[in-house]
Parts: C-alpha cells; sequence; structure tokens
C-alpha cells in the first residue's frame, strides 16, 4: 500500500470513529446532508443495508422510515418514525461516541430451531374449545415444545380462536385465520413473557396484554405469520410485529421487546 493509500485509509477510519447522529427533525420525504447522515449511522449500527437507498442516499424514504422504526422500537423511543430529540439522544447512545462498542438489533431466529415451515393445510377444526386450522394447530404444538424447555405449564388454553367475526375488541383480527388469544391470567409475569417468547420462536406475531397500558385483561394475543387465510387487520399487525411495534392502534414500542423476536429462518419471507 502506497503511503497517500494509508493516510487516506487512516482519514476514513477516523471519520467513522467520529459519526455522530444528526441534530435535525427528520421524517419520510426529508432531503439533504442531514439525512444521508441518519442514513449512515443506521447502516453502522445494523438497521439499514446501503443497497436499500432506493431513492438516492440523502433522501428519506420508506426503506430509511422502516430502518428508524426498527431502531426506535429497540431503543424504547415512540415508533413514529420521526427522527427527533428522542431517538437522536438514543442512537447517540448507540454508537457509542465515548468508545462503547455500537448496540445491534436482536438477531432475528437465533433461539428457534431451524425447522421447516408448517405445511399449507387450512382445514378447519375445533381443538381445545375454539376454531382454528391445521396449519395453527401444527405451530401451537411447535411452540408448547418451546415452552417446556422453558418450564412454562402447557397445554396453552385459548379464550379466542380464529375464523371469529363480528368481535367488536378484536378489530378484525380474529376474522380470519391464524389469530389466537390465550389465557395467561394465572400465570407469573416471568412466565407469561416466557410463553410470548416460545410462541414467537414457533413463528407467531406474538404480544402479550394487560401489562403495558392497554386497557386489556391480560392474555396473549398470537397471529401465525404467513397465514394465508388471516385478515387485513391481522396482516397490519404481523407487519407491525417485524419492526417492532406492538400492533395496537398508535403503534408504540413492543412492550415485551426485552425478550427480542426470535422468529424461525422461514418466517422471514413474510416480512
Amino acid at each position: 500500500m502506497t503511503v497517500s493509500a494509508v493516510k487516506s485509509a487512516a482519514r476514513s477510519a477516523s471519520t467513522a470513529s467520529k459519526l455522530s447522529p444528526p441534530t435535525a427533525t427528520l421524517r419520510e420525504g426529508a432531503r439533504g446532508a442531514a439525512v444521508q447522515q441518519l442514513q449512515r449511522c443506521l447502516v453502522k449500527l445494523g438497521y439499514l443495508k446501503a443497497a436499500d437507498y432506493k431513492t438516492g442516499p440523502g433522501a428519506f424514504g420508506p426503506h430509511t422510515e422502516a430502518a428508524l422504526k426498527s431502531f426506535q422500537a429497540h431503543h424504547g423511543c415512540a415508533v413514529d418514525g420521526w427522527y427527533g430529540d428522542q431517538s437522536e439522544k438514543a442512537m447517540r447512545k448507540a454508537l457509542g461516541t465515548a468508545g462503547a462498542t455500537p448496540s445491534k438489533p436482536p438477531t432475528s431466529g437465533s433461539s428457534a430451531s431451524p425447522v421447516k415451515e408448517p405445511a399449507g393445510n387450512y382445514q378447519r377444526i375445533t381443538w381445545r374449545g375454539v376454531t382454528v386450522n391445521q396449519r395453527t394447530k401444527e405451530m401451537v404444538l411447535r411452540a408448547e415444545s418451546y415452552a417446556k424447555k422453558m418450564g412454562v405449564p402447557t397445554p396453552i388454553r385459548f379464550s379466542q380462536g380464529s375464523y371469529h367475526k363480528g368481535f367488536g375488541p378484536s378489530a378484525g383480527t380474529h376474522d380470519g385465520g391464524g389469530a389466537l388469544d390465550i389465557r395467561s391470567a394465572a400465570l407469573s409475569r416471568p412466565t407469561e413473557l416466557k410463553l410470548v417468547k416460545a410462541l414467537r420462536m414457533a413463528g407467531f406475531a406474538a404480544w402479550s396484554r394487560g401489562h403495558n397500558g392497554d386497557g386489556m385483561p391480560p392474555h396473549i394475543h398470537a397471529l401465525a405469520i404467513g397465514d394465508k387465510q388471516m385478515s387485513a387487520s391481522a396482516r397490519s399487525q404481523v407487519k407491525e410485529y417485524f419492526w417492532g411495534g406492538d400492533g395496537l392502534v398508535g403503534s408504540r414500542s413492543d412492550g415485551d421487546r426485552a425478550i427480542g423476536r426470535p422468529f424461525p429462518d422461514w418466517a422471514k419471507k413474510y416480512k
């Protein structure tokens, strides 16, 4: 390597080590140097790929917004896709401007065994008092196998199943396939979270309810990722799950984010 090349590499390394988040307020549609700086930070932290600059560097497009929402969800910020004071503070800490190792998003799929996607069997059955399809049943059985290893009592008991139309509080999420509400009031909070994690490992978008200011009675809401008969509102919740939301109106950060989102590899194509 020539002397000039060494100096150039040193300058690049120095610039990278001094990377800090922008101070401007930004949202989708913004353009300019501040947006480009935000994108560099998101790339460095592992939330954005350079190849996803579909609208060009320095343009705040949908890929940048999705990356920012994911960052916000993993760092306790309001998940709104707006970059402001709260996100700046969290990003500054994540980048480790004092020399700390930059934080990375949780590794999805790392906690679940590499298994194949469940068969697309949508035959409806009555099981444990509710209506589900065979695909959902197979996924529940997988979740129970993970739960047992964590010391969670099984079998899982349901309070609501799939294909349950006209139930207002569910906002249509149970109208189609793949939707379940699971009884959890009798479980301790640590045990309930283990069950949520087991469901996520099996391929469910799952959240505990009744603990994070949502005003609901305690239960676990679970949606079988990739169910072809899922309602439109349930699909929207699954989309929120992947970028770290709670699946409720207002798109707050996932209240169960401490357990991560260890979905299996086969579920990645539904992101």
